[in-house]
């Protein structure tokens, strides 16, 4: 499988122009070179995994909706079989993505917490909102230096600008429904 670089160089440039920045600006804010961000946008240059969570934290946009594909279809249905693990902001987090569109305004995904956690990783923070919802298992999240402890049924909403992480002390996995939206 191939990056997206042509999609993903898209998506960064609609975003840009909606955050009403030029690509120098970004290009000063994200800490890399104005042609780089060019040729991001044009799609010929895939960016960095820090460059492309530098660029969705200045943006104010869920880093996911770069990593998607884009869908025209006004019904798509998600296979389960379909649907690929990422693993990319949280060491011991995957996420299942259920709404393949990267043009909505809510990121929904399922994320799987790994059992056995033995150290508790850097908190994390970019823009927007969070809600998550425990469907098996106990999650510790740590937000902001502060622990919360979420039982199966339970539920938590949070400014996702706040540091957080999420642990796992158990030797099951931990498994939640999460939504993470933009500020408006």
């Amino acid at each position: 499988m191939e990056f997206p670089k042509a999609l993903v160089g898209n998506l960064i440039r609609e975003a840009r122009k909606d955050s009403s920045l030029t690509v120098e600006e970004l290009a000063n804010k994200i800490g890399v070179s104005q042609s780089m961000v060019s040729q991001i946008e044009r799609g010929q240059a895939s960016p960095s995994l820090e460059t492309l969570w530098k660029i969705s934290t200045i943006l104010e946009v869920p880093i996911f909706r770069f990593l998607r594909e884009s869908f025209d279809e006004k019904i798509k249905v998600l296979r389960s079989e379909e649907n690929e693990e990422i693993k990319i902001l949280h060491p011991n987090v995957r996420y299942k993505m259920l709404i393949p569109n990267p043009l909505k305004k809510i990121d929904v995904m399922e994320l799987l917490v790994e059992p056995n956690s033995e150290f508790i990783p850097p908190e994390l923070s970019h823009n927007g909102d969070e809600f998550g919802y425990v469907i098996s298992g106990t999650l510790t999240l740590f937000i902001h230096g502060q622990e919360y402890i979420l039982n199966e049924g339970d539920s938590i909403n949070f400014d996702s600008t706040l540091p957080h992480c999420f642990y796992n002390k158990s030797n099951q996995w931990i498994k939640c429904l999460w939504i993470m939206f933009p500020k408006a």
